[in-house]
């Protein structure tokens, strides 16, 4: 009996020495260091990793606008971010966590973009934080299949932002199909990531299952497989050179004009990576948005869209400058509606190690039908803004001195032209 006793002993002490190795966690902001539980009687102890990541931002600004219209001139002023990127509003509160243990995580996001009292006096939906998205997953067979839960977001075959951290993506073009009108769904998403393959390393196939996005009549009997009528397909490929996202979502058949469905919605992301790796800063990507492209058009209220932007960008460690495309198609069923192009080059300098960043941005807009094409004037929109940015903390925290100067012509629709210019000095943290 002794002799037993003595042999599990040490097959114990053995197990718990081989569980004792320390897995490496990836860099990150406010990581937490690796805890050791379940210490055993021999010095031996059953490792845990996790890793507690808290992350987000704080925009803020004051903005004085002055306005000449028909020869009469008014100014205001109040706090505002104009910054394209927070919906023209006071600023924007964003708070994440992120939480892992091993292949299992958490992931969750808050945020508050209009803070406007008077605007939402009688909305009351505009004063809440809106989550962004809150979900929990977890990753089996060598992480090769993750399956997340909750409401969806930072998907993987969205319009915006890249994989790779190095990359700081224009805001222009940002979307993904978990969501409605911008605000998260439930749903499951489901991630193939092959590894048995060098020749396929990057790819992610996936699927998702999720809520509705549209609202649903409240006579419709909804069945079984409704469920999967909402679906998501989606595909993405991080490769060494080029970057492909791909995402498809289907849509239910609507009986009530009620509905106001957008019809089924596509998007996409590309760019090329030759270039990047052969002159690095050089890049040129694209993304679009489509809905509205189901061939039954029975119940929609809304007209198609379809959006496209082209992004080519130089950014070296003296400037950055590049050029941005914009192309836009409303569309009701086959009857083109309305066409619209923007071009907006910009350059921008980066002195004493990018602590000052200082250049100029310019725009211009164009619409193109037989409402707003105009016989004498080749433009809706022409604007020029010129920046200055103090860097501070790595450039987590930012001061921008921001003019723009706009002439807008509206001759075709009844209005005369007006020119409007803005003085906006804004704040930005981010940890």
């Amino acid at each position: 009996m002794k002799k037993i006793i003595t042999v599990l002993l040490a097959g114990l002490i053995a197990t718990g020495s081989a569980l004792a190795q320390d897995d490496q966690i990836a860099a990150g902001s406010a990581f937490a260091q690796d805890d050791k539980i379940a210490k055993g009687s021999a010095g031996s102890a059953l490792v845990l990793d996790y890793k507690i990541e808290i992350f987000g931002e704080v925009k803020s600004g004051f903005l004085f606008e002055q306005r000449d219209e028909d020869g009469t001139t008014t100014s205001f002023a109040r706090m505002e971010n104009k910054d394209g990127d927070t919906d023209g509003s006071e600023g924007r509160v964003r708070m994440g966590m992120a939480i892992s243990i091993l292949n299992f995580g958490l992931r969750t996001q808050f945020s508050q973009n209009n803070f406007d009292r008077l605007a939402a006096a009688n909305d009351t939906t505009l004063k809440k934080i809106r989550t962004d998205f809150a979900y929990a997953y977890g990753t089996t067979f060598n992480s090769q299949l993750k399956i997340s839960a909750g409401l969806l977001g930072e998907s993987p075959w969205g319009s915006g932002w890249d994989v790779r951290k190095d990359i700081i993506l224009p805001p222009q073009l940002s979307r993904e199909l978990e969501s409605a009108s911008g605000s998260p769904l439930m749903g499951i998403r489901a991630e193939y990531k092959p590894t048995f393959s060098p020749l396929i390393r990057g790819l992610n196939l996936g699927f998702v299952l999720n809520h509705y996005d549209d609202t649903t009549p409240q006579d419709a009997k909804l069945e079984f497989g409704d469920l999967f009528k909402e679906s998501i397909l989606g595909i993405a490929w991080d490769h060494r050179y080029f970057g492909l996202r791909f995402a498809y979502r289907f849509d239910r058949e609507i009986v009530s004009e009620a509905a106001g469905a957008d019809g089924a919605k596509f998007l996409y992301r590309v760019e090329e990576r030759l270039l990047w790796n052969l002159l690095p800063g050089f890049q040129i990507s694209a993304n679009g948005y489509c809905q509205g492209i189901t061939s039954s058009d029975k119940g929609r209220k809304n007209p198609g869209f379809f959006e496209n932007w082209l992004y080519i960008h130089y950014d070296s460690i003296d400037f950055n400058t590049g050029l941005d495309l914009q192309y836009i198609d409303n569309f009701v069923a086959k009857e083109k509606t309305g066409q619209s192009m923007e071009i907006r080059p910009f350059f921008y300098y980066k002195i004493i190690n990018n602590f000052l960043y200082a250049g100029l941005k310019a725009g211009l807009n164009m619409s193109f039908n037989s409402v707003r094409l105009y016989p004498d004037i080749f433009y809706d929109e022409l604007y020029v803004e010129p920046q200055v940015r103090l860097n501070f903390l790595g450039n987590s925290f930012s001061i921008d001195f921001v003019y723009r100067y706009t002439s807008i012509a509206y001759k075709e629709l009844g209005n005369n032209d007006f020119y409007k210019q803005f003085f906006n000095l804004r704040l930005r943290y981010t940890f």
